[in-house]
This record gives structure tokens, C-alpha cells and sequence, in this order.
């Protein structure tokens, strides 16, 4: 069965590496979907709570991301980047106040972190202008996360996009 796909790819001039490749990105799409939960789901007792909070922000749950990432900040209270996560998230639920707290404790544990510095200050001005969170702000204010974090969102969004071509 295997000598008659592989002719039969051969005659056809497709390359077994493509197919094999293709093969794997069905798989990994595959298993990927059949993980996805639903956008209620609420935290998993011995769960990476950190994992947990990224996937829910990346769904627009910001409100069970920052209880994912404070959680979290208990646990490790000494971790900069579950700070600035914590900062985003409040900061997309226009909780500035809070917001500016987390960034400001990512801060005192990394003083350099450009990223919780601009978020910092971004808050800061949202805060004192009383603003709302009434739109999803414009590439340039989006409050970026985590370099930890930065891998994932590259997969996430690649599934994402995999998984709503393949639904058309």
C-alpha cells in the first residue's frame, strides 16, 4: 500500500517531503481543534495558570486572563512577565488603575522592560483622562504581550487562520 501512494505521488511530481509536511500540518491542526475549549471555560485546578491566562486573553477574555494571571502572581510574585500580563489584561478591561499597578511591579522587578514602560504610561494617560475601555485600541496602543508568550501567539494565530480556511 505504502511502495503503491509513494509511485503514485512519484508520477504525479509531487514530492513525498510536501506530502509529508502537508500530512503533518493536518495532524497538528487536528489535535490542536480537538484541545480547543470552549470560551466559557474557567480555570483547571493544576493547570499552568500562566498558559491558562494567555489562552483566554488571546480570546478576548480579558477578565479570566487577569484571574488566571493574578493566581499566578501568588504563586511567583517574583516574576516580571506575569506582571506585565496581568497589566495588559487589565489594561484591556480598561481597569487602568490596576493596570498601572501591575506595570509598575513588572517594573521594579525589570527596570528595562520597554514594553511594561510604554504600557505604563499609556495607562497612565488613559486613567487620567477617564477613559473607558469603548474600542479595541489601533495597533500602536495595543498593549503587547510577554516575549514568553510571543511564540505561542504565533502559533495560535496560524491555527486560527488554518483552522477558518479549512471551515470555508
Amino acid at each position: 500500500m505504502l511502495k503503491k501512494t509513494v509511485g503514485y505521488l512519484k508520477t504525479k511530481g509531487v514530492s513525498i517531503l510536501i506530502a509529508s509536511l502537508i500530512l503533518c500540518v493536518i495532524l497538528a491542526a487536528g489535535t490542536y481543534l480537538s484541545r480547543q475549549s470552549s470560551p466559557t471555560d474557567r480555570i483547571q485546578p493544576g493547570a499552568d495558570l500562566v498558559s491558562q491566562g494567555y489562552s483566554h486573553y488571546l480570546r478576548n477574555h480579558y477578565k479570566e486572563a487577569a484571574d488566571s494571571f493574578e493566581q499566578a502572581a501568588k504563586d511567583k510574585p517574583d516574576s516580571e512577565p506575569i506582571w506585565y500580563d496581568l497589566g495588559n489584561a487589565y489594561f484591556q478591561q480598561g481597569l487602568f488603575n490596576q493596570a498601572c499597578t501591575a506595570y509598575q511591579k513588572a517594573l521594579a522587578l525589570n527596570s528595562k522592560d520597554g514594553d511594561a514602560i510604554a504600557n505604563l504610561r499609556l495607562a497612565q494617560d488613559r486613567e487620567k483622562k477617564g477613559m473607558r475601555r469603548e474600542k479595541v485600541p489601533g495597533p500602536n496602543e495595543m498593549a503587547t504581550p510577554s516575549p514568553e508568550t510571543k511564540p505561542k501567539k504565533f502559533w495560535e494565530d496560524f491555527f486560527t487562520k488554518l483552522n477558518d480556511s479549512l471551515r470555508q
